[in-house]
């Protein structure tokens, strides 16, 4: 079986297993879904992946899982509709896996949105949320800590001097 086969055949059991509802197991769906989100991601075709992902987060009960999809949701929602609407799909992640306990995976989203705001030319935004998120009470790991104190340095730097 060729590759874009694979994807073909890993895209319609997912769907069909979605479209099943109740009676399919959803572990197992969820599974087929991002599977499916990640081969049609792969392949460029955005808006199908993000269906994907928002299907087996429909599904999922636990917000750990649905954050780690969101963050795959994220990319694509960046490609289709763009940067701003991927930072809510990224602080959206980021708040389900604090609310998981899994702080530093939720550094991935944050960062995300720290250099999404600093893309934007908008440092002034990007220092008060780096700001917030150090002075939080969230556990940081301290590589992602320092991370996030050089995007506030970067952040400072173009609230000052904007890029032309």
């Amino acid at each position: 079986m060729e590759a874009s086969q694979r994807e073909d055949a890993a895209t319609e059991i997912a769907f069909h297993l979605y479209q099943s509802g109740a009676a399919a197991d959803e572990e197992k769906t969820i599974r087929l879904l991002e599977l499916a989100g990640d081969l049609t991601r792969r392949a460029g075709a955005f808006r199908e992946a993000e269906q994907h992902y928002r299907h087996a987060i429909e599904l999922s009960d636990d917000n750990g899982q649905q954050g780690e999809l969101l963050i795959k949701t994220a990319i694509c929602v960046r490609t289709v509709q763009g940067t701003q609407a991927a930072i809510l799909v990224n602080q959206k992640a980021a708040d389900l896996l604090h609310a998981a306990g899994l702080h530093d995976r939720a550094g991935r989203p944050e960062t995300e949105v720290a250099r999404f705001l600093l893309e934007l030319n908008l440092g002034v935004d990007a220092d008060r949320y780096v700001a917030g998120l150090l002075e939080s009470d969230r556990a940081l790991s301290p590589v992602r800590r320092a991370g996030f104190h050089i995007a506030r340095a970067l952040a400072r730097g173009l609230a000052e001097r904007p890029f032309p």
